[in-house]
């Protein structure tokens, strides 16, 4: 696999579980994460922790939230 902002790692692990990348959703909380989830087809949601999320990551991701507690309190997982 080559590393990231490449999406094979996301190509291959979506092979793996017999999905289609744009099936699937990625967090990432890097530029290079984001930007190799976006250019796989998936879904990317960003985590950005405390840190000012720049327009370049902000424009390859479908959602940012500062941590995941934000995605439990509304019922993203279920």
């Amino acid at each position: 696999s080559e590393p990231k902002p490449s999406p094979m790692c996301f190509e291959m692990l979506a092979h793996g579980l017999q999905v289609q990348p744009s099936a699937s959703t990625v967090f990432e909380d890097s530029l290079a994460g984001v930007t190799a989830g976006s250019a796989s087809g998936a879904q990317v949601i960003a985590i950005h922790h405390e840190v000012t999320l720049s327009a370049a990551v902000r424009a390859r991701c479908h959602r940012a939230v500062p941590d995941f507690r934000v995605l439990i309190s509304e019922g993203f997982f279920g």
